[in-house]
């Protein structure tokens, strides 16, 4: 993982992204005016599926409380600390090892229940996950 600070306010995501999957930034789609819709067949959600496919990749959403996640790196989804807004930082094994807001301020729960969103990485094609994996 390599740390990348968002560059706007509506970024935190990309930014998780380009960290974890230690990617320049700006290879990341710009997610900015797709607003929250969680539609899986459009906005923000299929841009960034589509784009993962092209890694190899998908991604899954739980949640649950930090002590029952799965190994390995994760988007940790919460509510932002400073406005309110779903805001996104680098969890590896449930724990935050980087906010991408100048804060680092992390997040607070994001439902009632106290629990927070993680988002897992899955390999749905090894051969191309394995392609983009060589260093260019």
């Amino acid at each position: 993982m390599i740390p990348v600070d968002q560059r706007k306010s509506d970024d935190c995501y990309a930014a998780c992204l380009a960290s974890i999957l230690e990617v320049p930034y700006e290879e990341v789609p710009d997610l900015s005016g797709y607003g929250v819709s969680h539609d899986p067949n459009g906005g923000w959600v299929k841009v960034i599926r589509d784009w993962l496919g092209g890694y190899g990749l998908a991604v899954i959403q739980f949640e649950h409380t930090t002590d029952t996640v799965l190994p390995g790196w994760q988007v940790m989804i919460g509510k932002s600390p400073h406005c309110g807004w779903n805001h996104a930082v680098v969890a590896y094994e449930g724990e935050m090892v980087h906010d991408p807001h100048k804060s680092r301020a992390g997040v607070l729960p994001l439902y009632e229940n106290g629990n927070v969103a993680f988002e897992y990485f899955i390999v749905i094609d090894p051969a191309k996950y394995a392609a983009a994996m060589v260093p260019k």
